[in-house]
Formats: C-alpha cells, structure tokens, sequence
C-alpha cells in the first residue's frame, strides 16, 4: 500500500514539473511567435535592420529551444508513465482485480444500473449457482422472480444433448479465467418452453472466490425463422419438381437447373443433359419469324432481366429432331445474390397447329371453331360476343342474341354475385398479362348452363389480335365418374348376388319337386296301397309335377320375354268371371295356411267386358295373389275390383310382412324375391319381373304400396273404356264330365325317340280303342307309313338318324291326305310358327296331357 502511494506521489510530481516545463515553453513560443509576427510586417515592407536582423536569429534559436524541452518532456512522461503501469501490473495486479470486482458488485452504482437494465440476459454463477440475475435473465428463462432460480446451478437450465459440452466449456473458463469465445446452446426455460442463445462467458474473482460473468444473446425467433426458411425451401423445392409444366433456372445465359417434366418433354433421359447448356442447343438453328435463335433466345433473356417479366412462345427441338412449341414465362429472380430467370414452359403443340391452320382465313376459322365439339365464345376488347359455335348452343345451351356481351355472360352464367366477383377477378388477373398474340389462360369454375343445371368447366382463353377466344370444357362427367364407377360397381356386385342367389334357389326348386316325383313314383310301385293312400301318392307326384312344370314356364316365359316373342292374344271377356275364377282357385291354398281371401265386387255393372289378353292376365293376377298367399304368414288377403272411367283397377291387398321402402324400387328386378331371409318360400323370384312385363305388353300399370309389418297392396290397372261397356254374353257351364273318343278301327303311329314320352302318349291313345305304332326314329316311321297307311302320325320334331320335319315331308309328299301332327318339348312361337310353315297339321308342346290329345284328335276324327 505504502510503494502504491509512492509510486502515485512521483508519478504526480512528474507530471508537475513536466507541466511547468510546458508551460515555460509554451510561453516563450508565443512571445517568439508575437516577434517573428512584427518582424515579418517589417520585412514585407523592406524595412528591416542589422539590428533586427539578429533578432529574428535569436527569436529562430528561441522557437527551436522551445520545442525541444516540449518534446524532451513529453517522452520523459510517457517512460515514466509506462515504468509506473508495469510497476503496477506487476505488484499490485492481483489486488485490483479482486477490489475492482467486489466494488463492482457491491459499490458501483452505474455497472449495476447497467447490468439491471441491459436488454441481453445477464447472470453472474459462482459455486454451481446462480448468486445474481438481472430482468433480461429471468424473462429468458421464463422465471418470476431471482428466489425462483437463486441456488440453481446454470447447468440445469442447459439441454441434455448439449449438458455436457457446456460443463466442459465452463469449467476451461473457470480454471484459465479468461473470456470464452461466445458459442450456441440451446437452453430449456422453467415452463419447459426450448430456446436457443449464443453465451459468451468472463472469468471474475467475487470475494477472492473465481466466479463467471454468462451473457446471453436470445436468437430463438432467429433460429425459428431459418427453419422455416429451410421448409419452405424444402416446399417450394417439391412443388418445383412436381409440378406439371416443365420449369427450369437459367444463370448466366445457360440452363442451370430443371424439373422432372422438363426431361419429359424435351425427351431427355436426366436433368444432367440440360443444365450447363445454352437453350439455343434446345432450339432449331432459327425460329419460325426467320431469327436466329440464339441472337432471338438472348434478346428474350434480356428483356426479361431488364423489365422483371417476358412471355413468349418459343420453338424448340428434341435430340430426335422432332419440334414442339412452348408457352415461355421468364421471371426474373434472385438467388443467392445473384439474378437469375425462372422460366415455366407449357407444351402448346397441339394448340398452336389447330390455331395456326385456322388463321388461314377468317371464314375457315369460323367453320372449324363452329364445329368443335367443345364450346367456344369469342369477345372483343369491347367485351362485346362477336361469335358462339354449335356446341355452345348445344351444351350451354345460350345463343349469341342470350349473351351480346361478356358482362351477359358472367351474369348469366354465375347468379351468385359474390361468387361471380370473385371467379372474375380470379379469372382478369390472369390475362392482364396477355400482351402476344396465342398465349393461354387456363381456370376452372362452376357455372350455370341456360336450363339451371350447375355445370363444372374449364376455360381456356387465347388472344388472337384484338379478339379473346374462349375454350370451354365439361368436367362435370369426369368428377362424377368415380361416383358412376362406384354404383356401377355395386350394381354389378349386386346383380352377381342375385344370380347366385338365383342359380342356388333353381336348383332348390328343380330338386325339391323331382325329389317328391321321384319318391313316390317308386313307394307306389314297391308297396302294397290301399286307394286312398295311392291317391295322396298321386296327388304329390301331381303337385309336385305341376310345381315343376310352373318353374319351367316363368323360365320359358323370361325367355320369351326377352327374345320380344310374347305374343297376345286379344279378345273380349267378363273381367268379373275371371277375377272370380281366379279367387275361387286360390281360396283353398289360402285356408290350408290358415288365411282368409276376400274378394270386393266394387264394379257399377257386373257384365263388364274388356278387350285385352285374358291368359297374360290371369298370369299376372295368378302371381299377385300367390305372392300375397305365400308372405302373409296370419290375417288375410283381399282382392278388389274397382272400375274407373279410363280403366278397371285390381286390388290385392294383404297383413303380411310387408317391404322396406328401398326394397319397393327393385321388387321387379329379375331374380329379388320378395323377402330373400324366408329360405322355405317357393319360387324362383321371376315371378313379378314377368308380371311387369305382361302387364306394360297389354297397355296395364302395376303399383305397389308396402308398409314394413303391416302388409303391402299391389295394383293393376287394365285399360277400359266405359263407353263401350256392354252386358257379357250368358256363357253355358261346361260338361266335367270327360268325353273319351272312341277311335275303333283306326290306326294311329307315334314317332318318338324318347320311351318314356311313348308310353305316356300310347297309354293315353288306349282309351281309344285305336291301334297304336311305334317308332323309334324319322326314319322308321317313313319306312312303317310305306308299308302300312296310318290314319294318324305324332311326330316328334327331335329324333336321331331323321328328324321330324325331314320324315314328315316324306310322309306328306306320298301320303298327303295322312294328318301328322308336330310334339316337341320347344314351345317358342318361332317353332310352332316353323311347324306349320313346313307342313305339319297342328302342334304340340310337351309336356302332353289327355285333354290336349283328345282336342287334337277330335279336329281330325269328329
């Protein structure tokens, strides 16, 4: 303490005389300066003396002496004053750190002013704890107040991954106790909350303890920001690569990087063949205004640079020599400080060779444009319509006189005012570009054609001079394809189920009757019988024949149906008899179940008749019924008949199970029974598509009601016209009785291959009393007519080594007067119509059955 005074006291005492010395020095020069001030006037005016002479001499002497003592003093005190800062430095070194520090915490107002209130976060950490921390600090680490963090080490705020590094680095500051290069951590805040800082430390000693000064500089929202630059970078960078049209960056006049299409298109294999290369290389040696392309490519590029914005279309060629057009956009842009052009080209090909051949003459234009099957419009820059084509008025549906003005056409097509100002706006924004001839705009918007419906489109519009030409194309068929696709799909799905369905109830209804046919027929030839037992054994055979035989006709019947040979049969009948015919055959099958089958007379007059086809309805109201019999399991069934001015209406009405309503609109689909989860209901779900069919051939409606548990009510409705209303003719009972027809002494031949069909026919014939033939082939038979002259030929039309129609032209060339009568298991009406043509006497159709024999042979016999 006792050498620091000393030191202080010669270093001031030095300092005194050296100022005295200045002092003196500085004196004697002005008085010099004010002399040599005189003496100069004195020798300007050439009045100078000896005398005076030396004076000036004296004065020189006195100026020099001066700054010499000046400058001798000045390097005196800057060797005394480096001699008394080593001296220091290298006694008292220690001492002023430790004193400086603690005064800097404890005493200097103006450092702690500015610690407190410096904007970085500031903490001083001593001894693996935080002992002082000013606002920027806790603000930082997310904290209250200092007693949230005092005692914490600075470590723990330090994330995991970099916890160690940082131990490290603290600890080399510590122990070398200088300042530390600033460096990034990232650090994690009371709340969790991750923040990134550059730190930056100084070595102190605080109370002779070492303690480290930590400065943080927050770039958390910096280091944000450069992530989300790099994603977008990333961003951009796939939307550059992605996007459909061929892009490129040209730098310093050569391609410097280009997307996948652009390889596409200009039929490269990679990017690599393109980048480093001028576009001339690209391009045909001159473009087709006769240019030179590259001096024409160079002057399109500076423009661009120049004005910011350049587009143009541009020919280019591939490595196969083949040439295509592009729709070229420059834009001028800057990349890592330096400018360069992105430049989008659209592949207008196609477009330039329809447009250019239609430049021809306007009169060609108007007539390719006006049969383009898409529908175009063309505008003036007076937005007025100076042109629609066909498929505008076709498909849009407005003709020119609709829309004289663009104004018209954005009113009419696009109601909504806030939506056509937008999809407007949209849509000028685009071709407020357009400047050059043939360039495209392209948008999509909805809109509404003449007759209301909303349309999806796309617009394409091209400048050609002073005329806008608008291309318009319907997508509305291509965004709803999926959903068409989807249905389809279903529909098919659906109608695979249903055959399948279909296929497997065939073969339960094929299966279930023969197996009952089958059955019997062998326990009526095993077993000894009492008649009533061979009767109900009959009567199943019976029953499970007809089932059987039922089956085959509503096959038969779709057949026909959809071969368009349903033939009608027209003639007048009493609508009331059949109904009740009807009626009364179904009232048995409806008691055995249970059920009771009302019938409502509703007409005015009960003689009605009505001229249709009488079979094809008692099939219709056969299948009505029956269905109603067969889904009701308790309650009733009630048929109506109602007559109304225009037609007459069937009721059938019935309490059972009844439909949901999205099984109405499919009931008479081929092969949908009515309730498919009823596995023990008959039939083969043909049933109502066949009824349909029937009644729309005799002009009839059928219309169905259902409620789900309640029951359902079909309804037919026949053509009727009250003013022909006329009483029914009495109609006499038939006779029962069966009539046999007795043919003694007649001689009749059965053709047929088959000897089960033979049998049935000869037993059939022996209640004749007739001698009956047999022939097992057409062949046969032409030799036994030869030797033996039959009254009377069955031939079947099927038959091996000689058919029937060959055998009976035969028989009929020689013995034309013999009646051969054509049996065949075909029963379409192009084979009975065939039969006849050929010259068979009448016709047929299996199965046989005695009562068609007996008319047949009473035609011929009576």
């Amino acid at each position: 303490m006792i050498l620091k005074k000393l030191s202080r006291l010669g270093l001031y005492a030095l300092l005194f005389l050296g100022i005295t010395i200045i002092s003196f020095s500085s004196y004697n020069l002005i008085i010099a300066y004010n002399i040599q001030k005189e003496n100069s006037a004195s020798f300007a005016s050439s009045q100078i003396s000896n005398h005076e002479f030396d004076a000036i001499n004296k004065i020189d002497i006195l100026l020099n002496s001066s700054m010499y003592s000046i400058i001798f003093v000045a390097l005196v005190l800057v060797i005394l004053f480096t001699a008394f800062y080593i001296s220091q430095r290298k006694y008292g070194k220690k001492i002023i750190s430790q004193q400086n520090l603690i005064k800097i915490q404890e005493e200097d107002d103006n450092y702690r002013f500015l610690f407190n209130n410096s904007i970085m976060p500031m903490a001083i950490h001593q001894k693996g704890k935080i002992i002082l921390i000013n606002k920027s600090g806790l603000d930082f680490l997310e904290a209250e107040s200092f007693d949230d963090i005092k005692n914490i080490d600075i470590i723990d705020f330090i994330h995991p991954d970099k916890k160690e590094r940082s131990i490290i680095r603290i600890s080399e500051v510590y122990q070398n106790v200088v300042r530390d290069k600033p460096y990034l951590e990232k650090f994690i805040t009371l709340k969790g909350n991750i923040k990134i800082a550059e730190l930056s430390a100084i070595s102190l000693e605080i109370n002779n303890d070492l303690a480290t000064q930590i400065t943080l500089n927050d770039i958390t929202e910096q280091t944000k920001y450069l992530e989300e630059i790099k994603n977008s970078e990333e961003k951009y960078r796939n939307l550059f690569e992605k996007h459909s049209d061929a892009v490129f960056i040209i730098k310093d006049g050569l391609f410097y990087d280009c997307n996948e299409s652009a390889v596409k298109i200009f039929g490269l294999k990679s990017c690599s063949e393109m980048i480093g290369q001028n576009p001339s290389k690209f391009s045909p040696a001159s473009q087709p205004d006769g240019r030179n392309s590259i001096e024409k490519a160079d002057e399109m590029i500076q423009k661009a640079i120049k004005e910011g914005f350049n587009r143009f279309d541009w020919l280019h060629i591939r490595p196969d020599n083949s040439k295509f057009w592009m729709d070229i956009t420059l834009t001028k842009s800057i990349l890592q400080d330096e400018t360069i052009l992105m430049v989008i080209g659209r592949d207008i090909t196609e477009m330039k060779r329809v447009f250019h051949e239609s430049e021809k003459s306007k009169e060609y234009l108007n007539n390719i444009v006006k049969k383009i099957p898409f529908p175009i419009i063309i505008y003036n820059d007076s937005n007025e319509v100076t042109f629609i084509n066909d498929a505008m008025s076709n498909e849009i549906g407005f003709i020119l006189e609709d829309i004289p003005s663009i104004d018209d056409w954005w009113k009419k097509t696009i109601p909504d005012n806030d939506y056509r100002q937008e999809t407007r706006e949209n849509w000028d924004k685009a071709i407020v570009s357009i400047n050059v001839e043939n360039l495209t705009v392209e948008s999509s918007w909805v809109i509404d054609i003449k007759n209301g419906e909303k349309r999806s489109c796309e617009f394409f519009m091209i400048k050609i001079g002073n005329d806008n030409l608008v291309i318009i194309n319907d997508i509305t068929e291509n965004i709803l394809l999926s959903k068409d696709l989807l249905i389809a799909k279903e529909k098919a799905e659906e109608s695979n189920r249903l055959k399948s369905a279909f296929l497997a109830n065939l073969s339960h209804e094929v299966r279930t009757p023969m197996n009952g046919i089958m059955g019997f027929s062998q326990l009526l030839g095993e077993r000894d019988l009492d008649d009533e037992e061979r009767q109900s054994y009959v009567d199943i055979i019976t029953k499970s024949g007809n089932r059987l035989l039922n089956m085959i006709n509503d096959i038969i019947s779709i057949s026909k149906i959809d071969a368009n040979q349903v033939e009608l049969d027209i003639s007048e009948f009493d609508i009331l008899s059949v109904i009740n015919e009807i009626v009364n055959f179904y009232k048995l099958e409806a008691s055995k179940k249970g059920l009771v089958l009302f019938f409502e007379n509703k007409l005015i007059s009960d003689n009605i008749l009505i001229e249709s086809d009488e079979g094809k309805l008692k099939q219709i109201l056969s299948n009505l019924i029956g269905n109603a019999i067969k889904y009701t399991p308790k309650g009733n069934i009630t048929v109506t008949l109602l007559e109304n001015i225009n037609f007459i209406e069937i009721q059938v009405s019935d309490t059972g199970y009844g439909m949901k309503q999205e099984r109405l609109e499919s009931i008479f689909d081929r092969f949908v029974r009515l309730d498919e989860t009823l596995d023990k209901t008959e039939g083969t779900g043909l049933g109502l598509s066949i009824s349909l069919a029937y009644a729309k051939r005799i002009n009839s409606e059928i219309k169905v009601e259902s409620k789900f548990g309640e029951g359902s009510k079909f309804t037919l409705l026949v053509p009727f016209d009250i003013n022909h209303k006329k009483p029914a003719p009495v109609i006499s009972k038939p006779n029962t009785k069966r009539e046999v027809l007795d043919l003694t002494g007649k001689s009749i031949l059965i053709a047929e291959d088959e000897p089960l069909n033979y049998m049935i026919l000869k037993l059939f014939l022996e209640e004749t009393n007739a001698s009956v033939a047999h022939a097992n082939n057409g062949a046969e038979a032409v030799e036994m007519v030869g030797k033996l002259a039959y009254d009377f030929v069955f031939m079947d039309i099927k038959m091996p080594i000689m058919n029937g129609f060959e055998a009976m032209k035969i028989i009929k060339s020689k013995y034309p007067k013999i009646p051969v009568v054509a049996q065949t298991a075909y029963t379409f009406s192009e084979d009975r119509e065939k039969a006849f043509n050929e010259g068979f006497d009448d016709y047929l159709s299996k199965p046989l059955s005695r009562d068609k024999i007996m008319e047949v042979l009473r035609k011929f016999f009576v």
